[in-house]
């Protein structure tokens, strides 16, 4: 993966930095699935994959990996949002920056130029959804041919659900960052 590290300081242990985020799945209120990220004693809403959650995740299945997962980094888009100071890197986004999800590359799930040869996810989107995108550290070690990538925490589009993802609504997004400690785990 390729992300630059920032002038930022790097705060461990510290008790004003959140260490970890739950998503919380609350099946059938009121006839309806709902989904909520704690962060601390609040709970916001956020989306997650349109299939549900999942303990066995496969490419493509929509689904949302349940485990524990790291924010190893941040990509943005400098053209749309300012950078925001925070304890992880965060590297600004090119239009040609891509995240490979071909199961038969040797490059799957990772961070990579743009190739027409290789089947990927756009990091530079006309929506606004990877203003800004956080890199969970989902399949990365052992990586798993199949078993999903490009798992990130964004911002949330206009669908009701995602593609397997974790979003949130920008402001909420903008708020937490700052205070999320380096090496923050995202429990779902």
């Amino acid at each position: 993966m390729r992300l630059r590290k920032t002038s930022s300081k790097v705060c461990r242990n510290n008790k004003n930095f959140i260490s970890v985020i739950h998503v919380r799945h609350i099946s059938k209120l009121n006839g309806e699935n709902r989904t909520y990220l704690q962060v601390g004693a609040t709970f916001l809403k956020c989306q997650i994959g349109r299939e549900g959650l999942t303990s066995f995740k496969r490419e493509g299945d929509l689904k949302t990996p349940k485990g524990s997962h790291r924010i190893i980094g941040c990509y943005f888009r400098k053209d749309r949002v300012r950078r925001i100071r925070c304890n992880f890197s965060m590297t600004s986004t090119r239009t040609q920056y891509i995240w490979c999800d071909d199961e038969h590359s040797f490059s799957y799930n990772t961070f990579r130029f743009h190739s027409t040869k290789l089947r990927h996810e756009r990091l530079w989107r006309e929506d606004h959804q990877y203003n800004f995108c956080l890199i969970l550290d989902y399949n990365f070690s052992p990586k798993i041919r199949g078993r999903g990538s490009a798992i990130f925490f964004h911002v949330q589009g206009a669908e009701r659900y995602t593609a397997g993802c974790i979003a949130v609504d920008k402001a909420v997004l903008e708020k937490i960052m700052p205070r999320l400690a380096a090496q923050c785990i995202v429990m779902i």
